[in-house]
């Protein structure tokens, strides 16, 4: 691995960096299965890349030389709930496959992961032991909350990406699956939720696009009537009720939906107030 004009301060915990260069085995990324047939040419000799910190910490040199002695032998993951600050400038090199963010050598526009669909749909759907979280018995709290929102989120770009490739039938199948596993009565619609709305219109299927919006309406509009006249500094609460509406509002537009986008605009507009 090669540092372009790179000085290392070793006695301080920052370092002058312009960039990395790190060998590529084609051989090994095709062998892995990450690439697809048709991006083998795409895999170059080298990737190289900018770092973008002005300081490392020891878990960047522990990540910088796994990557060095790796030789593409083995993948490198990194988790989706890592901050995009530890990517030490691989987001643009990063391919989602499920709750995981891989590390591949082919640069794509994304900062947050490419989706692999047929890697991801096999790790989410096949591999993923799904248990307890359509049990509306269990009380799950705010905290435990952020994991399911998480994978409620990868499930939506998985569906997202079956539908850009003209799979309609797996892009369901996705939804329904995540919606099976973690329903609104078990596990309450949280802000991922509206962006399933606009992908189940566009898959053609108005009615679960209907049900689902009209509980988010509905729910929302309830939260922010009674935090804006009975609870002071709830910002944060009507903030992602007002996001969820937002989302919403786009939907129906999208679809041509006046009525409903004229509908959650006006309520948008009574609670937002601008800071």
């Amino acid at each position: 691995m090669s540092f372009g004009a790179a000085q290392v301060f070793h006695l301080y915990s920052w370092a002058i960096i312009g960039s990395y260069s790190l060998p590529v085995s084609k051989e090994n990324m095709i062998a892995s299965g990450a690439i697809k047939e048709a991006d083998y040419d795409k895999i170059p000799e080298n990737l190289v890349w900018k770092n973008g910190k002005s300081r490392l910490e020891k878990k960047h040199l522990i990540m910088l030389d796994i990557m060095v002695n790796n030789n593409w032998e083995r993948p490198i993951y990194y988790s989706t709930t890592v901050g995009s600050s530890d990517y030490l400038g691989l987001g643009n090199h990063l391919q989602l496959e499920g709750l995981a963010l891989r590390v591949v050598p082919i640069k794509n526009g994304r900062g947050d992961g490419e989706v692999n669909s047929e890697i991801m749909y096999e790790n989410l759907i096949n591999k993923t032991f799904w248990d307890g979280m359509d049990d509306e018995t269990r009380f799950f709290n705010e905290n435990y909350l952020r994991f399911p929102s998480n994978c409620r989120n990868k499930f939506y770009r998985l569906a997202e990406q079956c539908a850009r490739e003209n799979n309609k039938e797996k892009a369901l199948e996705v939804i329904n699956f995540c919606f099976e596993k973690m329903p609104d009565k078990a596990v309450p619609y949280d802000y991922n939720i509206p962006r399933f709305v606009s992908l189940l219109y566009k898959l053609g299927e108005k009615e679960m696009a209907d049900e689902i919006a009209t509980t988010i309406y509905n729910r929302a509009k309830q939260t922010l009537e009674y935090y804006d006249t009975h609870v002071e500094d709830a910002e944060q609460i009507k903030g992602l009720e007002l996001h969820k509406l937002s989302v919403l509002h786009q939907a129906y537009q999208q679809n041509q939906m006046k009525e409903k986008a004229d509908e959650a605009y006006a309520l948008l507009v009574k609670y937002y107030k601008p800071q």
